[in-house]
């Protein structure tokens, strides 16, 4: 799966969309994402890929994949699979790290 991603998005590809999808190069927290997609939380029961989430966890990856999406179409892959490799270039991430400048 690792090498699959990596050939479908390469990471210079991804790092260069992200610039444009993003318009600077900072990773994404999820606590940023929330308050995006909070209209999507506050269905209830939230429903995602035909099950009812209950879980924090599955509706934060729901709410990653929504984020991913344009992305995922750009590079013809699932939002999943685009939620991934973002988390694994660290581009999205649980929360920012502190920077000096």
């Amino acid at each position: 799966d690792n090498f699959a991603g990596c050939l479908l998005m390469p990471r210079k590809l991804i790092y260069a969309a992200w610039a444009e999808f993003r318009s600077d190069d900072q990773a994404v927290a999820i606590s940023e994402l929330r308050e995006q997609y909070s209209d999507l939380l506050a269905v209830d029961p939230f429903m995602y890929r035909g099950k009812i989430m209950t879980d924090t966890s599955d509706k934060e990856n729901a709410i990653k994949e929504e984020f991913c999406r344009p992305l995922a179409s750009r590079f013809q892959v699932s939002p999943e699979a685009m939620r991934i490799r973002l988390e694994k270039l660290e581009l999205i991430v649980k929360e920012k790290s502190a920077m000096l400048f």
